[in-house]
């Protein structure tokens, strides 16, 4: 099944996505809007403080509430992806086979959180301590922006690699979650250049389309309301928080569909290294503590030292 066929028929789950995260940014603008009504009863000056604390407020409800639904949206997509780029095909009931999936295989949410979490801490450090753009450019004078750019695609990419590591966990129940996890953030190191080079160009077309709204709409909201600070920055947090949804709805879903169609195709013809353990270990605390985790779950394998 091809990643375009699987992104329009698992579209349930990129509305979902849109859908919360749409409810939050139009409660933080509420939100910001009554507080700088409140603010405007003294002066505009209150009008400005107020509203901006009434955003902060919003964000920090948004993300806490939106945090843990969020997440289990984005483990059941990535469940179902995986089983479709495996199996070619799609369960009749995606919402309830996902839930009953992912419940399966971390039994709470805890469980998912943890796991999720120092999959995406290692693979963060990783690449900080790899810095393989930074290695390839380095050598060549005044190409501080390139270098900077090509970075940020890089990051962008590896975005998605959590969702990759995730899926392989999904396949391979047989196997402990954090064990699973663990042979799952080594596949992709071990096959980085190939699975960079593979989202490079899909990364790149993003980030352009990503950069233009952001400006179109930043040049509306100035435009419409450059006589109210207040509305405007109000506007201009609404509007770019309406963007970003979508991105994160549309376009990030898309990309992770890509990236583990292309992940899955390396990975199971990938022999792990005997030290990339070690090495992985060496240049990452949260791959250190994943590799503890999974040792566990084994009752096995070399202790690293370090």
């Amino acid at each position: 099944m091809k990643p375009s066929e699987i992104y329009s028929r698992t579209m349930i789950f990129v509305w979902l996505k849109l859908a919360i995260a749409a409810v939050g940014v139009l409660a933080t603008g509420l939100t910001g809007g009554v507080f700088a009504l409140i603010g405007s009863i003294f002066s505009s000056y209150a009008a400005t403080i107020f509203g901006v604390f009434g955003l902060a407020v919003g964000l920090v409800i948004w993300y806490t509430i939106g945090h843990y639904f969020g997440y289990m949206i984005k483990a059941g997509h990535v469940a179902v992806v995986a089983q479709a780029l495996r199996t070619g095909t799609l369960p009749e009931n995606q919402l309830e086979w996902a839930k009953q999936t992912v419940k399966e295989r971390f039994a709470t949410a805890n469980v998912y959180y943890a796991l999720d979490s120092l999959v995406d801490g290692a693979i963060s450090q990783l690449r900080k301590a790899i810095n393989l753009v930074g290695e390839l450019l380095k050598f060549v004078p005044g190409m501080s922006f390139a270098r900077s750019f090509a970075e940020q695609l890089v990051s962008t990419v590896l975005g998605n690699m959590d969702e990759c590591c995730l899926g392989w966990c999904f396949l391979h129940r047989e196997m402990g979650s954090f064990h699973a996890s663990c042979d799952g953030v080594s596949i992709f190191f071990q096959n980085a250049r190939q699975l960079l080079t593979s989202g490079a160009k899909l990364s790149l077309a993003i980030t352009a389309v990503f950069a233009a709204a952001f400006s179109l709409v930043g040049l509306l909201c100035i435009a419409l309301f450059h006589n109210s600070i207040v509305v405007c920055l109000i506007a201009l947090v609404v509007g770019f928080s309406l963007i970003y949804a979508c991105k994160a709805a549309f376009l990030n879903s898309y990309t992770m569909i890509k990236m583990m169609d292309a992940y899955m195709q390396l990975a199971p013809g990938t022999v792990l290294t005997y030290d990339l353990y070690a090495k992985l270990c060496g240049l990452s605390s949260k791959f250190k503590k994943l590799y503890e985790r999974a040792r566990e779950e084994m009752n096995r394998g070399p202790e690293i030292v370090g």
